[in-house]
């Protein structure tokens, strides 16, 4: 997920946003961490 979200010049901020979950979860999910985040094409 990392690499496709700097692939398209997003932060992480911003994916959380486009996404609908807080930057937190998507930080969480880039290091590993056993979040469930929705299944949104990027």
């Amino acid at each position: 997920m990392r690499l496709r979200r700097i692939q398209l010049g997003l932060s992480q901020g911003a994916l959380a946003s486009k996404i609908g979950v807080s930057f937190q979860a998507v930080q969480k999910y880039e290091s590993g961490g056993r979040s469930h985040l929705c299944q949104a094409p990027l």
